[in-house]
């Protein structure tokens, strides 16, 4: 018996260290996207894990367990590629109240994510590198949801069967929750792009759920449709809608938490690790000229940090004027895009998640000047948290700037950062170890032990109970109907009584 109970405890631990074999695919050009996966990719080769990785950004890992697949080939690398004269312009008609911001959103959906993304899959099903990995045998595949489902088809052409966990860098897109059966609701929930917080007015609402609609039809149509199809043409079979096959995934890990972007439904299989790309371990060390710029500096620094795709010199000379003017006339020092450090009061900053979160991890209250993507959307859940003042760009003028920076800089707002900033540090594990934990977790169990709803299997009808609510209204409304009825008929029995009688 003891021996018996051993082997079975040997078992279980050989289960638990075993390396597994994982591949992660992840087909957007974007560095600022990589920033977010490459922590736990590096964690899983450092327990051993043997790990492949198709990714835009090579050479960013070294274990001996590890290797890669480098996609540069396939698409341009987008750093520094944004001309902000085109934010800082726009036409009238993206100008106007509610419908202005859905004509913006579907024009960047249509014209710039859904293009890049049926490029990148094109040229992805020609791939010999990928094609080769694709036709090995996994433990485990970890692929990247964004605004792309390509991979999904190709794993079905090479019969995976291995469990799948998506990744977003970003909060969910308005398609990603509901692959594992969590809707998302536009009544509280913004989407994306939106500038929207959780309290909406009407007509918010009204804007956030065109949006809603807008989005996801777009996505099938222009994207989901359109890369079947090329896979579909290239070999020479007819694979699941990608739409059904994106509820094969088992895990879905989020780059939100519940601090900054409020309190969301979720099931098992959606894991918030917002703050993941922050290493604590890994420790930059700051130049000896920052250094002493910033030590030196006895009434603090305010740090300007636009990201990686914006180019400031493309930014007009009267927007670059108010910035040097504000600046002048402030007794803090001001560090145009560098490292954080402690002596910083406040940032400046365009709303891009990851800049915000280190932010909000270090307690410093922002002016976020939000310009494209998701900036609208982080920068609103800042403001409504109580740790930011937003300006557009449009807006940004030197009295504008000023009143935003006095009011970030003032004890209010430092103080409501630094509470913001406990509250978002206070969790049972590190967005690092929680994420290895739900992967690993993933490839112990596999698809025995399912983490999302069965709402997914549902139909809309189904899910919002609109075909019990008619069965109600029917029901309800025959009953009415008959009662209506049988008083008519005992009107007309009375009256004719009377008639008798009489």
């Amino acid at each position: 018996m003891v021996a018996v109970l051993s082997l079975l405890i040997l078992c279980a631990v050989i289960d638990i260290v075993s390396p597994a074999k994982i591949i992660g695919i992840f087909p957007y050009p974007g560095f600022s996207h990589q920033k977010v996966f490459d922590p736990l990719l590096k964690a899983l080769a450092d327990r051993g894990h043997d790990v492949t990785i198709a990714t835009f950004f090579p050479n960013r890992y070294h274990k001996q367990n590890s290797s890669e697949i480098d996609l540069r080939s396939l698409s341009n690398i987008k750093v520094n590629d944004i001309d902000m004269k085109h934010l800082e312009n726009p036409s009238w008609l993206l100008q106007l109240p509610v419908i202005g911001n859905v004509i913006r959103q579907y024009k960047n959906l249509v014209d710039n994510l859904s293009v890049s993304s049926v490029s990148i899959c094109e040229k992805l099903v020609l791939f010999t590198p990928l094609m080769e990995a694709l036709n090995k045998t996994y433990d485990l595949v970890i692929v990247e949801q964004f605004t792309s489902d390509c991979v999904l088809g190709l794993l079905e052409v090479y019969g995976n069967t291995a469990p799948i966990i998506g990744m977003s860098s970003c909060s969910p897109m308005p398609w990603t929750r509901q692959r594992l059966g969590v809707e998302h609701n536009p009544s509280f929930v913004p989407i994306i792009t939106s500038s929207l917080s959780s309290q909406m007015s009407f007509f918010e609402r009204l804007e956030n759920t065109l949006h809603n609609i807008m989005m996801r039809e777009v996505y099938y149509y222009k994207i989901q449709l359109k890369e079947q199809a090329i896979i579909e043409k290239q070999f020479g079979r007819k694979i699941s809608d990608l739409h059904d096959a994106a509820n094969n995934i088992t895990l879905l890990f989020v780059n939100s938490h519940y601090t900054l972007n409020g309190v969301r439904p979720l099931v098992p299989g959606l894991v918030e690790v917002g703050g993941i790309h922050m290493n604590v371990s890994e420790k930059k060390t700051i130049p000896e000229y920052i250094q002493k710029f910033t030590n030196n500096s006895h009434n603090g620094v305010i740090l300007l940090s636009f990201g990686s795709r914006l180019k400031l010199d493309t930014l007009s000379k009267t927007k670059q004027d108010t910035l040097i003017r504000v600046f002048s006339r402030l007794k803090q020092r001001v560090i145009w895009k560098y490292e954080d450090h402690t002596n910083v009061l406040t940032i400046i900053c365009h709303g891009g998640y990851l800049g915000m979160t280190e932010a909000i991890s270090a307690g410093k209250p922002m002016v976020i000047i939000p310009m494209y993507g998701d900036q609208g959307s982080n920068a609103a859940s800042a403001k409504e948290v109580g740790v930011a003042e937003v300006l557009s760009l449009q807006d940004l003028n030197e009295n504008n700037l000023m009143k935003a920076l006095e009011t970030v800089l003032g004890p209010e707002k430092q103080e409501q950062a630094r509470l913001i900033s406990q509250i978002w540090r206070d969790r049972a594990n590190t967005p690092l170890d929680t994420a290895v934990y739900w992967t690993e977790r993933v490839i112990r169990w596999g698809h025995r032990s399912p983490l999302h709803s069965t709402a997914r299997n549902l139909s809309l009808y189904q899910y919002a109970l609109l075909d019990i609510a008619l069965f109600v209204i029917g029901l309800v409304t025959s009953i009415i109907v008959v009662i209506l009825s049988l008083c008519r008929l005992q009107r007309v029995i009375n009256n004719r009584k009377i008639i008798k009688l009489e």
